[in-house]
């Protein structure tokens, strides 16, 4: 006879399907595609958000931040921020008490903020993509801010100047206690010079208004850590 043997259906499959026994390494996943081009759910940076131009509630650490200030490589396609936390996330005192002069370098907040704090809300690869900021702590003589000199920090409080910079205004800087809708008082890092004792550092106010706003070193108010990133 002239037939001839038909191959099994078993023996023959489309590969570009999949059923249950099929492993997941098969599968060809469709990604999700915007206007930055190809990114798969789940897997976007914040590297690629800050390109992207997202600038509040973005997670790094232990904490949501926002930007400040964005410098981004076309060359390189990295990108550098300026960060700060959204939100005021607790409340300490500057330094404790003492009758000597307090500087930004000597306090009892940089230490902590740059050591327990930093090993606390923060991994390993986290902390290799924050940079060691040289910080100047200049001289203002409007608002009576001492000029001290630099300090070298992975994690620390914005100037006088930065908080009058790199906000649009009043309303822009005004935080609240993680989220609470209770707004407070927040530290920046220049020493404020009362007339005769060093023992005061300036305040954002809790309406967000900046000026002759200062507080005791000894006091508790809150405190919004800002960090300069190398993001992956």
């Amino acid at each position: 006879t002239n037939s001839r043997p038909v191959t099994p259906a078993v023996e023959t499959h489309d590969t570009t399907r999949t059923n249950e026994s099929t492993p997941d390494t098969a599968r060809t996943i469709e990604p999700r595609r915007d206007n930055t081009g190809i990114i798969e759910p789940r897997q976007e940076t914040i590297a690629q958000k800050i390109i992207r131009g997202d600038k509040r509630d973005l997670k790094f650490g232990n904490f949501k931040w926002r930007v400040l200030v964005s410098i981004h490589s076309r060359a390189t396609g990295k990108v550098t921020a300026l960060l700060i936390t959204e939100d005021i996330i607790e409340e300490r005192p500057f330094h404790h008490y003492t009758t000597e002069a307090v500087t930004w370098e000597k306090c009892d907040l940089r230490k902590y903020l740059n050591k327990d704090f930093l090993q606390k809300n923060f991994n390993d690869s986290e902390r290799e993509q924050m940079n060691v900021t040289t910080n100047k702590n200049r001289y203002n003589a409007e608002y009576k801010i001492i000029g001290e000199g630099d300090t070298d920090d992975k994690v620390f409080l914005l100037s006088y100047e930065q908080a009058r910079d790199y906000f649009s205004g009043n309303a822009d800087r005004v935080a609240t206690l993680n989220n609470n809708n209770n707004e407070c008082r927040w530290w920046l890092r220049s020493l404020v010079d009362p007339g005769f004792v060093r023992e005061s550092a300036a305040l954002v106010g809790s309406d967000g208004v900046l000026g002759n706003i200062a507080g005791s070193v000894h006091s508790s108010f809150g405190i919004r850590p800002a960090i300069w990133i190398n993001p992956k």
